[in-house]
């Protein structure tokens, strides 16, 4: 049954989804990267279906939405370049409806940003002191170690030629990725580099590698019935083989992301060696 296969594999992709969430360890209690994580994917959704629609009124909507991500956290202030670049790339409008899709976003973050710097001492704990944090570029070796490199990237890989060779909405979700990654990841990549950072700050970072494999795994019973379909006699009695090594594969990408309530050991080592904590 189609319809069975197709909710099976969404609740396989939301059941990853959580696994690398919940690998964070502030994501059982209230913290900014959660907020941003939520953002991040309501902001994802909304552009890539005002893409689809072509719809100028949900693409205000976006721009305002996206315009209010520095009340989450402060890398997600820029974050409203993404649904505009995407606007302009695929040329939802004429120019001067894109120029006020450029205000819109530009106003809504200026009152955000306002209003979050009105109480005493936001401005210096929201931004002086973040900003003025010690950035230790060395960390860029533990970069790839400790967290980001893993299982998921070997899903993201194939789905990355498969939909920009499908063309039409599945390049629209593949440039909406691309495109929001650059202006919601990248600055995370570059908070982790900061003294005293955890990995917490790179959660966003695999459930966006992983949030690309989301069409390849939804179309994988199609993609399996076809071949299923065109198997001949001897292939058929080797069906025992294909699931022990589907059987094997899944579990390399589960058993990773079993979720982990404890800091990395690097990291925590380093802290304690330059600090001499007891």
């Amino acid at each position: 049954n189609k319809d069975i296969n197709k909710a099976l594999m969404f609740a396989i992709c939301c059941g990853l989804s959580f696994l690398v969430i919940f690998q964070n360890i502030t994501a059982d209690v209230p913290h900014p990267d959660n907020l941003q994580i939520a953002h991040f994917l309501v902001v994802f959704l909304l552009s890539w279906l005002a893409l689809q629609r072509q719809s100028f009124k949900l693409a205000v909507f976006t721009m305002v939405v996206a315009g209010i991500g520095c009340f989450t956290k402060q890398t997600e202030t820029i974050v409203f370049l993404g649904p505009l670049a995407l606007f302009v790339i695929y040329r939802i409008q004429s120019w001067p409806y894109l120029i006020l899709l450029a205000t819109i976003g530009l106003l809504t973050t200026a009152i955000s940003l306002f209003i979050l710097w009105w109480p005493e001492h936001a401005f210096f704990y929201t931004y002086t002191l973040p900003a003025n944090n010690v950035v230790e570029y060395e960390r860029m070796l533990d970069f790839g170690g400790i967290y980001f490199w893993g299982t998921v990237p070997l899903l993201t890989m194939p789905s990355l030629a498969y939909l920009w060779k499908a063309g039409g909405s599945k390049r629209r979700f593949l440039m909406c990725w691309l495109i929001l990654g650059i202006f919601v990841v990248v600055p995370n990549i570059r908070s982790f580099l900061k003294f005293f950072a955890q990995w917490n700050n790179l959660v966003i970072v695999k459930l966006w590698l992983l949030l690309i494999a989301w069409p390849c795994l939804l179309t994988l019973p199609k993609i399996l019935a076809q071949f299923q379909y065109q198997q001949d006699q001897a292939l058929k009695k080797s069906n025992f083989a294909y699931h022990l090594l589907a059987l094997f594969f899944m579990l390399s990408v589960l058993i990773p992301l079993y979720p982990k309530k404890i800091l990395p050991l690097l990291i925590t080592e380093n802290i304690v060696n330059k600090y001499k904590i007891d």
